[in-house]
């Protein structure tokens, strides 16, 4: 019978008057000297603290299709990031002053309270200033940094390289808009021009181009396109629900447009653009209704009723930035 020469680990404790317990008094069973709590992502980490990591190392949520941002580790203050599409899992989990360096074609799908940098990491509805939103999807819109706030109140920043937005959607709205707009323009001229820029460039109804960017799309991203080019164009636009309005009178399915145009609020449904006091009182109540629906639906009359966008439950997205276009044009 062999005989079991292996040492035993010496267990007694030691105190702080006799230099207290070193690496070396951790036995985690691999031989070497790291502390028994050390994670594997620890294991991976440089000297000088960099966490380089490849999707081997990361957790796939295959129902959001998405990674989890790892925040399994101590001594990382750098993680790097392989491509691909993240979201935060435990927010309270996630260590402050640590930086994410996202690479290539990465996303994020997560709600941040704050981006110190739009250009990197945007949480605006359609980027119209001042309506930063945690309720939003954070997108990565550019490269560069950008310090962000969790809903939780952490911070973190991200760093974004080699991403190209040259094919995105905001990227072609915000080009074609500095092509075809300038500062000496009135709000209703740069309205004008983008409404006609975005008919000239139809195939049909809700088939377009901007700029090399092809759009098949419905009432909704149409509204969002024009939010999207007014607001670059430095003209105060949202999305709102449309289909309480006295030409619709169906439930809210319709979705257009309001803008705050020259300092006066407009409705603009596709191409066609209507004052919002022709809409609405000097209340914000609905003003007339289509009759034949109020015939066939009479409990959808909104008649003298608050307008619909204001009215709706507040938590909506579309309230804090309708309430703001409607501020800037003297309504509230």
């Amino acid at each position: 019978t062999s005989k079991n020469t292996t040492a035993k680990k010496n267990t007694t404790k030691k105190d702080n008057t006799s230099g207290g317990n070193n690496d070396n008094d951790y036995d985690n069973g691999r031989g070497d000297d790291a502390p028994s709590y050390e994670t594997a992502l620890d294991k991976k980490t440089s000297a000088d603290g960099v966490l380089t990591l490849s999707k081997s190392d990361l957790t796939y949520n295959s129902f959001f299709e998405a990674y989890y941002l790892p925040t399994d580790f101590t001594k990382a203050k750098t993680i790097i990031l392989p491509e691909g599409t993240y979201m935060i899992y435990k927010e309270d989990e996630v260590k402050v002053n640590r930086t994410y360096v996202f690479n290539g074609k990465s996303s994020i799908y997560s709600g941040f309270r704050a981006s110190s940098n739009q250009e990197v990491i945007n949480n605006l509805d359609c980027d119209q200033k001042g309506t930063e939103n945690f309720l939003l999807n954070a997108k990565i819109v550019g490269n560069g940094t950008a310090k962000v706030t969790l809903v939780n109140g952490k911070q973190i920043t991200i760093v974004v390289r080699n991403f190209d937005p040259t094919n995105t959607l905001r990227y072609q709205c915000r080009k074609v808009v500095n092509e075809i707009t300038n500062d000496s323009m009135s709000d209703m001229k740069k309205v004008n021009t983008i409404l006609d820029y975005i008919v000239d460039h139809r195939d049909s109804h809700y088939k377009l181009n901007i700029g090399t960017y092809h759009v098949n799309t419905d009432c909704t991203g149409y509204s969002t396109i024009i939010a999207q080019m007014l607001n670059f164009a430095e003209v105060d636009c949202c999305m709102r629900l449309a289909g309480y309005d006295k030409y619709y009178g169906q439930t809210p399915t319709h979705q257009n447009n309001l803008a705050c145009i020259d300092g006066v609020a407009y409705v603009i449904d596709e191409d066609i653009m209507m004052k919002y006091s022709d809409l609405f009182d000097s209340n914000n109540c609905h003003i007339g209704y289509n009759t034949y629906y109020a015939s066939q639906y009479p409990e959808l009359n909104r008649e003298g009723k608050l307008d619909y966008n204001l009215d709706y439950d507040h938590s909506n997205l579309n309230y804090i930035e309708y309430s703001l276009v409607l501020k800037k044009a003297g309504r509230l």
